[in-house]
């Protein structure tokens, strides 16, 4: 199983901030500039949002995590997957 890691900022005003942010911090993942927030508010659970979320290929959500262990629980999930 193959490994797509995406990373979506929704703190730039343009597409060229997000390529501006990639080469700063040399980040070889897909870049996604979500500036109006329009799929980051699609995950919206309550009064939160998400910080991280992990799909499947088929896109299915598999974890939505918004609260302090939202990096341990996706990174352990993605491990798991990795090696099963």
């Amino acid at each position: 199983m193959g490994l797509t890691s995406i990373v979506a900022l929704n703190q730039v005003n343009s597409e060229q901030d997000a390529g501006t942010w990639g080469s700063l911090y040399g980040n070889q993942n897909i870049i996604l500039a979500d500036t109006t927030r329009d799929v980051y508010n699609m995950y919206k659970e309550g009064f939160s949002l998400p910080q991280y979320v992990v799909f499947d290929r088929d896109m299915t959500v598999l974890l939505k995590s918004n609260g302090p262990h939202g990096k341990y629980d996706a990174e352990q999930l993605i491990m798991a997957l990795l090696y099963q």
